[in-house]
């Protein structure tokens, strides 16, 4: 739209019909140049984003003209109507050409035509559409206004002669378009049609007809890659400058030929140089074990010391994996992917070294070099986190304050409380500002707290005596992992070109030999599960390989490391599997970022079963997992062989008993009110923004609490950023849901969680127990805690040395 100079400065409200429209049928014209040589404007359109719809790039000559016209019509892209006219990425002919094919295109086509009937406002434009793409001369019906896009793109290799670079997988934006009139770039450049797209990190130009005028009958040439620009504009010196934008680093560069910058014309002394560093010669990396069998992980060994202690080793080094179809260079612990699995006894104390085996390899940039504490900095700087376990947050013991350079070591002291529940947790480094990079690549391990004899005496025999597997499924996100090297300045990571993120199931890549559950016909086992997720929620379902087949019994247990006090929730197919793209005898769970979800299986008959994943709301699938015959990835199987002896009996109904850490808390009318509210996506306490993360040292507590005391808390925007509170566990007042995809009684009153992902508000009951100082608290996508999506409470009181046993 085109707002009459004189009415720039207006101090009341312009009305509409003031405004004179040039152009509409746009989408989201994020960008727009006007070429004055011409009277021509460009527009950069960006798409739905959905796969099937493209990003255009829309011409408008004599753009002045219909700007003086009272009554000329303005340009028609034909949006929301239509949404790009290719079916590829490039286009030769008419016979490429596909309308309306996207999803979004599709649903919007069904809704206007249900609303408006046949004569709606579409017709016209789906009529010039048509004309065009079949060649013909635009008809009487046609909208005359309408035209077509100069150029579009939607994924793949825009340049041909640069196929192994600029190249979506699943999404782009179009986020600039400039025309260069200027003579300080290169002669090559001049008068040439530029445009960017962010999310790909390209620049390309094309090519110019006899007249001067941008032409797309040849490919766009890429000209840059590893940027991220939203706008570019030629300065007064004939240079061009470039916005870049990338949530992390944002800088504005400045492009011209050699030769022809801010010295053009003067003469200066030759350049003195520089002095040359020592090529860096990396450190030779190992390759890592991976593919453990569920039934048979490594684990860590302990050695028992003199005093009753127990001594055992973590070395974080450089490790390399071939998978995803592609070379990765990451991190791991003890040569492993994923870590040993570690295995504590409650009343016991563990010193565990943990040696930084990361000397040799640069140390990339620090926060000071950043500009502050959050972000992505010293990514050979670690620590080690115990997720989940109920111990002090404070030195010797889980704090995240303890951090070892390359080469150091730290010797962490663990004191287990002795009324410690058994459970499912465990270990991942948690240095700020290196946490995503460490952890999402690889460096992360199962850890299994065994309980006290009084704990177990109370439990029925049958789960006593249930055999165990461990599954550790771990997302490796090639792509972002890059991305977080090149801000910290990293020199160990480092992957295969155009290698794509993939899923591991202990340390197995499903393409090549899926992990394998191999179970008895007719008999419970007790699948052990860790969601290592990077980015995305998960919902794993267990589906029978034949659609026919029974499906397995499959009984919740516990979650986030704490049985359930209803134990065992039985899982049953969803009422509305099939909106899902899942039979209807699938069994599904519900996994948060860094969730464990322990159930009991019991499959009927010898067979296949397949473990699939669906990850929440994750772009990467699409377009293919709108189609109807879509089917979720199996990440790992179930072999079940026959029988070897009579079926095992129901499970009994389970009242564990609980330590007091664990005791229900009972709400009162002290409880009743909200003592803090957490909306978590720029923390803020009881609806008032709060500062970003500055360290445990240096700022203040979101809240304090008291030793004992019970509060409440409502935890809101988890469902895109998962919560997690180190030290204290959180209980579920009211029965909320995470999604829909999963059973309506997966969170029930009473359920204890250290992580919460659900939609909506979560009132939680928490009660600090037993450990004084502070209880950190952040999103679990480690890039966004990195990035000061964290902070802390500060608990007052005595540390508690007393044992209180509870209802054990």
């Amino acid at each position: 739209m085109l707002i009459p100079p004189e009415l720039l400065d207006s101090k009341v409200t312009i009305p509409f019909e003031q405004v004179k429209v040039l152009t509409k049928g746009n989408r989201n014209p994020f960008r727009i140049f006007y070429r004055e040589k011409d009277d021509t404007l460009f527009i950069g359109d960006i798409g739905q984003g959905d796969g099937g719809t493209t990003e255009r790039i829309f011409k408008a000559p004599g753009i002045s003209k219909i700007a003086a016209a009272p009554k000329a019509k303005p340009y028609n892209w034909g949006w929301p109507c239509i949404e790009g006219l290719y079916q590829n990425s490039m286009f030769v002919g008419t016979d490429e050409y596909k309308l309306y094919d996207a999803l979004s295109e599709v649903q919007r086509q069904e809704y206007l035509q249900a609303e408006y009937g046949d004569d709606n406002v579409c017709g016209p434009v789906y009529t010039a559409a048509t004309d065009y793409t079949n060649g013909d001369l635009p008809s009487k019906y046609a909208d005359a206004m309408w035209k077509p896009p100069i150029f579009e793109y939607r994924t793949g290799a825009l340049d041909p002669n640069h196929s192994g670079v600029c190249m979506g997988d699943t999404s782009a934006a179009v986020t600039s378009v400039h025309v260069y009139d200027g003579l300080d770039l290169p002669e090559a450049l001049q008068g040439k049609l530029i445009f960017s797209d962010k999310i790909i990190g390209c620049m390309w130009y094309f090519d110019t007809d006899k007249d001067g005028q941008p032409t797309n009958l040849n490919s766009p040439h890429a000209l840059m890659t590893a940027s991220n620009i939203i706008d570019m504009q030629e300065g007064p010196d004939g240079a061009l400058y470039l916005v870049h934008f990338d949530d992390q680093i944002n800088r504005i560069t400045r492009m011209y030929a050699a030769g022809m910058g801010p010295a053009k014309g003067v003469d200066t002394p030759p350049p003195t140089n520089a002095p040359t560093a020592a090529p860096f010669a990396a450190p030779e990396v190992p390759v890592a074990e991976t593919c453990f069998a569920p039934d048979n992980m490594p684990e860590l060994e302990w050695t028992e010391q003199a005093d009753g202690s127990f001594s055992g080793t973590l070395e974080l080094s450089a490790v390399e994996m071939v998978k995803g179809g592609g070379t990765i260079v990451t991190r791991g612990f003890n040569g492993m992917v994923p870590g040993p699995v570690i295995r504590m006894q409650a009343c016991n104390t563990y010193k565990l070294r943990l040696v930084n085996d990361q000397a040799g390899w640069p140390a990339g940039l620090n926060a000071d070099q950043i500009g502050g504490v959050n972000g992505f900095h010293d990514p050979t700087v670690t620590n080690l986190h115990l997720h989940g376990l109920h111990i002090s947050g404070m030195a010797p013991g889980d704090s995240m304050d303890t951090l070892l350079e390359a080469g150091e070591m730290n010797v962490y002291t663990y004191t287990i409380p002795c009324e410690h529940a058994s459970g499912t947790f465990w270990y991942h480094p948690h240095g700020h500002g290196s946490t995503a990079l460490q952890a999402d690549g690889g460096a992360a391990g199962m850890l299994i707290v065994e309980g006290a004899p009084r704990e177990s005496a109370k439990f029925p025999p049958a789960y006593n005596a249930m055999p165990e597997q461990l599954l550790v499924v771990q997302d490796i996100n090639t792509d972002l992992l890059g991305r977080l090297a090149g801000y910290s300045g990293d020199s160990l990571f480092s992957k295969s070109p155009m290698m794509k993120p993939f899923t591991m199931v202990n340390g197995c890549d499903p393409a090549d030999a899926p992990a394998d559950v191999a179970l008895a016909a007719g008999q419970w086992t007790k699948l052990r599960m860790l969601n290592v997720g990077t980015q995305y929620n998960s919902v794993l379902s267990i589906v029978p390989a034949v659609p026919a087949a029974d499906p397995c019994d499959v009984q919740l247990l516990a979650k986030d490391g704490v049985w359930l006090s209803d134990a065992p929730r039985v899982i049953t197919p969803l009422d509305n599997a099939i909106n899902f793209k899942l039979p209807a005898n699938a069994l599904s769970l519900f996994f948060s970022l860094s969730s464990r979800v322990d159930v009991a299986i019991r499959c009927p008959a010898a067979g296949m079963h397949k473990i699939v994943q669906q990850r929440i709301n994750d772009p990467s699938c699409l377009p293919g997992c709108l189609k109807d015959t879509y089917q979720h990835p199996t990440i790992a199987t179930i072999t079940v062989g026959a029988a070897a002896g009579a079926p095992a009996p129901a499970l009994p109904k389970l009242k564990p008993c609980r330590p007091g850490y664990l005791m229900d808390i009972v709400p009162t009318a002290a409880t009743e009110q909200v003592d803090l509210t957490i909306r978590v996506d720029g923390f803020s306490v009881n609806n008032l923004p709060g500062a970003l993360y500055t360290g445990v040292a240096d700022a203040a507590p979101m809240t304090t609490m008291t030793l004992g005391q019970p509060y409440q808390w409502v935890i809101d925007g988890s469902a895109n950023h998962p919560f997690h509170a180190h030290v204290n566990h959180m209980m579920l007042s009211v029965d909320i849901q995470p999604w829909d995809q999963v059973q309506a009684n997966w969170h029930m009153p009473g359920d204890w969680l250290d992580s919460i992902s659900v939609q909506g508000q979560a009132p939680v009951l928490i009660r600090p127990d037993h450990f004084s100082g502070p209880m950190v608290m952040h999103c679990h996508i480690a890039a966004h805690a990195d990035m000061g999506l964290m902070g802390f409470s500060t608990i007052e009181g005595k540390d508690v040395v007393a044992e209180d046993w509870g209802t054990c």
